[in-house]
């Protein structure tokens, strides 16, 4: 039986020992971290501390819901025995009915299929350092080589067992400013979080300094031989220098050839990941996918949907010929016809994918292609503008797969000149607009030293001793 367990009557012992049973254990969600970041959390308990779920909630207008606190990555169902999808459900739908509204991050082991939750998945990026260095540093890219070469050159040194209040001022002014959601007490649970785990063997810190200059930090959680990344900072100084290249080569070097994983956390924000990228590491969840031609399938309701397009189009030929329709009117009608008859087909194509072939997960996932590739394929290719841009009444009624008609291919070649003749027109314009933008750039005079506009971008020089100064 599940039931709801308020803080105080939550015992940690057993508690704990469930968390570390599990096999999606989480330093997140032990009662240590739990009682820093979260004072007064509570939990859902499957009968005696088999499953557990860490609830952190608040009130707002009398209505009560659950949130992710600061510096946790992800809450979840977590089984001291044996993983139960069903019962997975079961805490998701104890919560549902004492909660209204919940935006929190699960763990990626608990799936579930819930209406009545708006579901986004998240990947995180994670780096194996059971490897030797030099394994490791040859999946480094270039740049993060590069970067690394700069620091040396410029005698950066790395220190370990950095005080956390350094590495959060450096955070606080850097990154911490950018961000403006952490207050002072947030700010407070940061340096509790990070003295505990030193306290207790639980994390490591590490420094980059650029003679006494501190220009990098960043903290490392340690547990189930697992490194979790969780906060850092860098001056603009230390990013001239590669600093955090220097400080993320140096930790993998320290702790590369053991059974260590590197949890990188799961940033949504493009340009970290990117740095992440440079040192080789993985996503959590891999994909590798082979199709042919034969699994493009063309939609058996393209027959009728051709068929009454060409009923249609041939009654308003009719018309224009009886003198009921002018011109414009007879050209505007053809088009709409085949438009709707191309956009009918196009709907009818994902019920003929194979739900489970590679088609349809390529599709649907979104990480390339679209419907409009797979209606070229298997449905049809439609109405073609000419050079002009005019639309030829023409129809393209074939697929790629069933292979054009001498009139068609002929046909399609106006809409492929039309692309290069567009491409190298806007080339040109692009080009022109440009040269022109300079001619007024040069005739505008400064004569103020500060105008005092808020919207400006800083230039600045860099001298041969590698000092950015503004010009």
């Amino acid at each position: 039986m599940i039931t709801f367990v308020e803080h105080k009557n939550i015992n940690k012992q057993k508690w704990d020992t469930c968390i570390g049973n599990s096999s999606n254990t989480s330093i997140f969600v032990y009662s240590w971290y739990l009682d820093i970041v979260s004072e007064n959390w509570s939990a859902l308990i499957l009968n005696d501390y088999e499953a557990v779920f860490p609830i952190v909630s608040k009130s707002k207008y009398k209505i009560s819901y659950l949130y992710q606190p600061y510096f946790t990555r992800y809450f979840g169902v977590y089984f001291q025995l044996r993983f139960d999808e069903k019962i997975v459900n079961e805490f998701i739908n104890a919560i549902l009915e004492k909660y209204k509204y919940i935006d929190i991050c699960l763990h990626e082991s608990n799936i579930t299929k819930n209406n009545e939750l708006e579901i986004k998945n998240r990947k995180f990026q994670s780096l194996d350092l059971k490897f030797p260095y030099v394994t490791i540093q040859k999946s480094y890219s270039e740049n993060a080589k590069r970067n690394v070469k700069k620091a040396v050159k410029a005698s950066l040194k790395v220190e370990q067992d950095i005080s956390p209040e350094k590495i959060v001022s450096l955070f606080k002014t850097t990154k911490g400013g950018d961000l403006e959601i952490f207050n002072a007490k947030d700010y407070a649970v940061l340096i509790n979080l990070m003295n505990y785990c030193i306290k207790n063997n639980k994390g490591q810190s590490f420094a980059v300094y650029d003679g006494d200059i501190l220009c990098a930090a960043a903290f490392f959680m340690f547990n189930n031989n697992i490194f979790t990344y969780l906060k850092s900072g860098l001056t603009d100084e230390g990013k001239a220098k590669g600093a955090m290249y220097f400080l993320m080569d140096y930790f993998i070097k320290e702790n590369s050839g053991n059974d260590y994983l590197l949890d990188f956390g799961g940033s949504s924000v493009e340009s970290v990941a990117q740095f992440y990228k440079k040192f080789g590491f993985k996503y959590a969840t891999f994909s590798g996918t082979t199709w042919g031609i034969d699994d493009v399938v063309i939609p058996e309701a393209k027959t009728a949907i051709v068929g009454k397009a060409k009923g249609l189009a041939d009654v308003v030929s009719d018309q224009f010929n009886e003198g009921l329709l002018t011109e414009e009117e007879r050209i505007r009608k053809h088009i709409e016809i085949w438009q709707k008859a191309k956009s009918d087909l196009e709907k009818a194509i994902p019920a003929s994918l194979d739900k489970n072939g590679s088609v349809y997960d390529m599709v649907t996932s979104g990480a390339r292609g679209s419907l409009k590739q797979i209606s070229m394929m298997s449905g049809m290719t439609g109405l073609i503008a000419s050079v002009t841009g005019e639309t030829i009444e023409f129809p393209i009624l074939s697929c790629s797969k069933e292979g054009l008609t001498p009139i068609e291919y002929f046909i399609t070649t106006h809409g492929s000149r039309k692309g290069l003749s567009d491409t190298a027109l806007n080339t040109a314009k692009a080009g022109y607009l440009t040269r022109k933008l300079f001619v007024v750039a040069q005739d505008v005079v400064i004569s103020e030293e500060d105008c005092g506009t808020k919207d400006f971008i800083v230039i600045r020089s860099q001298t041969a001793s590698g000092m950015n100064i503004p010009m």
